[in-house]
């Protein structure tokens, strides 16, 4: 529903991701994209497409099924982590250094023995 109501089709940059989880009394939904005001139409979508589940389906007699308790806001930008990937590609590069002067070393010892 929610790529044929933004129509994500026609754009590859605009991806989401629905992530839910439990609290008390409750459950919390979480999105992902790469667009903070895109992100806060998609979620306000999901809520409302969860009523609409919920009319077709009859899972529940509550109408609505769902009560917003914290409005979709406009998103935060998540950190891309680039202090980590830099980390992790630097001890990367020194391992894969580290093990090609060992073969070409060891290599030619077995040429020389």
């Amino acid at each position: 529903d929610i790529n044929e109501r933004f129509k994500l089709g026609e754009n590859p940059k605009l991806w989401w991701r629905v992530h839910t989880y439990r609290v008390m009394a409750g459950m919390g939904i979480e999105i992902r994209g790469p667009d903070p005001r895109f992100a806060q139409k998609v979620a306000e979508f999901t809520i409302e497409n969860i009523d609409k589940i919920n009319s077709e389906l009859k899972i529940t007699t509550d109408d609505p099924m769902v009560k917003i308790l914290d409005p979709a806001t406009y998103g935060v930008r998540q950190s891309r982590g680039t202090l980590r990937k830099m980390i992790v590609a630097g001890m990367f590069s020194f391992l894969a250094f580290t093990l090609c002067l060992f073969f070409l070393d060891y290599f030619k010892k077995m040429k020389i023995s």
